[in-house]
């Protein structure tokens, strides 16, 4: 694996937990909705896509370094 690679998918976690920590920062402790409107779910929906999205390519990644690493 290059450096280059190794530097963008450090960035790329780096900006995965930056964003994350700061969703949890920023969300209410409590929910006061009593009504979900129709973009809700949808916002719902992406946020389910988007999480198999990363989990995919995340674990695509780590069998990779790990098939790397035994093949040394």
């Amino acid at each position: 694996m290059s450096n280059a690679s190794r530097y963008y998918k450090k960035s790329f976690i780096i900006t995965v937990c930056f964003f994350s920590v700061g969703a949890l920062i920023l969300m209410p402790h409590v929910a006061h909705a009593g009504y979900l409107d129709p973009g809700s779910g949808s916002t719902v929906v992406q946020w389910i896509i988007a999480s198999v999205a990363v989990f995919s390519r995340i674990k695509k990644s780590v069998v990779q370094s790990i098939k790397t690493m035994v093949r040394k």
